[in-house]
């Protein structure tokens, strides 16, 4: 749910003047220099229309609606299934992701040369989108079961469908506009959700009456979002950038003569690794901790039964609020570190709170932490691509991948620790 993300389209202009201006290899042994101040000359700060922003952002909104329309519900199935199920919950939603990043990370690239750029993205989208249309049967469920299954398979093809649209912002375009529109929607469906169940009631107490109408409405801006992907996809914005990466890919294969799914030789995929890896550690100790946080709101003490939910959307809302504030704020990787390392060491705080029953202090501490993840994940993504060379900006698809990768383990690790915690609570 990125500064420069997209350095490929300067290398892509680049790889045209090396094949157009001769037909002899002088143009490829140009030296590394000249390569770089070429590539230098090309970038500049894409503004995009209006309505390619918000197709972006509602086809961001539509990979987290369904996930995280059922986490809203953590009053509602912590009464019917018993305390814990938050927590579950959280854990079926999103280890999907961790896979499904790997997967992506090594594979999405060979079937992208495979089939073409846009028949691969296009197929992946309207699966996934399929699939998470399931949430439409959400409310004919009455086993716990069932609902974490449920939560499983849609949360696997949400994922991808994330990743997806991750990869196509850092491509697309080097303006950073993109990547915040897709950061942003991923998080921002918590708004539409919040408006949905203050409308129908349901999910803010412990009964079910509205939960028809919710899941409708819910469905139906699921399929609104999905024919906003559609439209995204065709656009010329779209449809040029993928033809441009497959002739960007066709050239480069045929001058390394890559052959294997990865594309990377070793000593590239050490590089890339090297470069990326505090990003990476970055998005770690600012993500685990979060998701803990978030995967205890249903435990915290509180006389006020709504407090869980409103910490929920508090927390999706304020996370939304930080990724756009990174855009004005040129933020160095040092001090990335220096924040994530400072949010870490303060997280207990938020589980002392909890067990205090302070509920003032427990939402100005979910505004703090959310604000902050926010801004923090928003600005790894812009800060990334800046640590690569212009040769390796080609690798950009390769390193947002690392990127989710991280992302994925460091969600899952969160909730792990607040399971954890609450097996502890419960033994003692």
């Amino acid at each position: 749910m990125t500064s420069s993300l997209s350095h490929e389209l300067a290398e892509h202009e680049l790889l045209k003047k090396e094949v157009n201006s001769s037909t002899s290899d002088e143009s490829l042994s140009k030296p590394k220099s000249l390569m770089i101040s070429d590539s230098e000359s090309n970038k500049t700060n894409t503004k995009h229309s209006n309505m390619e922003i918000i197709l972006f952002f509602l086809s961001a909104c539509g990979a987290t609606i369904p996930p995280n329309c059922l986490l809203s519900c953590l009053i509602t199935y912590n009464w019917l299934y018993g305390e814990g199920t938050y927590i579950l919950l959280n854990l079926c939603i999103f280890l999907p992701l961790i896979p499904i990043s790997y997967v992506q990370s090594v594979y999405d690239m060979y079937y992208d040369r495979l089939k073409g750029s846009f028949t691969s993205f296009l197929f992946r989208g309207v699966v996934s989108y399929n699939f998470c249309f399931l949430i439409a049967i959400a409310p004919f469920i009455s086993n716990v079961i069932v609902l974490l299954s449920l939560s499983f398979v849609i949360a696997t093809f949400s994922a991808c469908l994330q990743g997806s649209l991750l990869q196509m912002a850092s491509f697309v375009s080097n303006s950073d506009q993109l990547k915040v529109a897709v950061s942003s929607g991923l998080i921002g469906s918590g708004i539409l959700i919040l408006i949905i169940s203050l409308v129908t009631g349901f999910g803010r107490k412990e009964n079910e009456e509205g939960k028809y109408a919710f899941f409708l409405l819910i469905t139906i801006f699921e399929l609104l979002c999905f024919f906003s992907f559609i439209r995204l996809m065709y656009t010329p914005l779209v449809r040029d950038a993928m033809n441009e990466k497959d002739s960007t890919m066709e050239r480069r294969d045929h001058t390394l003569k890559i052959k294997n799914s990865k594309c990377l030789s070793e000593e590239e995929d050490d590089e890339i690794s090297k470069k990326s890896w505090p990003c990476c550690i970055s998005m770690i100790i600012t993500v685990a901790p979060q998701m803990a946080i978030c995967s205890w709101f249903a435990q915290v003490k509180t006389d006020w039964i709504e407090l869980p939910q409103i910490l929920f959307f508090i927390r999706l809302f304020f996370d939304l609020l930080g990724r756009p504030a990174s855009l004005f704020c040129d933020t160095s990787m040092k001090n990335i570190q220096i924040m994530s390392f400072a949010r870490l060491c303060l997280t207990p705080l938020f589980f002392v709170a909890s067990e205090m029953g302070n509920d003032a202090l427990v939402i100005f501490l979910d505004v703090f932490f959310s604000f902050t993840c926010g801004y923090l994940v928003a600005a790894i993504y812009q800060v990334a691509p800046k640590l690569l060379t212009s040769e390796q900006s080609y690798y950009l698809s390769q390193q947002t991948g690392l990127l989710n990768t991280s992302l994925s383990s460091s969600l899952v690790f969160g909730v792990l620790v607040s399971l954890s915690l609450f097996l502890f609570n419960t033994r003692n």
